[in-house]
């Protein structure tokens, strides 16, 4: 008969595929080709905002191609970043294009991971 090992002695073993460390989350606005903004949540805006110019992104801006990064903000975690996306969906489009404008422009090549300050891609 097998023995199973104490729920202790389990648990104290590290999983090395687990990064207990949390992901950073960002929440994000693209511009369409139509002008019209779309909000959303991801851990990497810039990888996110080429899968919706590649038609892969939500069915909204695959109509809309290409788009283009406007803005990213990013958050505590996915929770925080559900709630602001939720918080700036219900923002007026003159609202969210003031986000857009007062936000400092941040190049590609510029970005730092870790950074917490808001952007705008130009």
């Amino acid at each position: 008969m097998r023995r199973r090992a104490p729920a202790s002695a389990v648990a104290a073993v590290p999983d090395a595929d687990v990064d207990p460390r949390p992901k950073r989350s960002y929440v994000y606005l693209v511009r369409c080709r139509d002008g019209s903004l779309y909000c959303g949540w991801t851990v990497d805006p810039w990888k996110r905002a080429a899968a919706h110019s590649a038609g892969k992104g939500a069915a909204y801006t695959r109509s809309r191609r290409p788009v283009v990064l406007a803005w990213y903000e990013e958050c505590a975690d996915k929770r925080a970043a559900l709630r602001r996306e939720y918080a700036i969906k219900r923002l007026t489009r003159r609202q969210k294009l003031a986000l857009v404008a007062s936000a400092q422009p941040i190049q590609r090549a510029e970005r730092t991971p870790g950074s917490a300050r808001t952007a705008r891609v130009t």
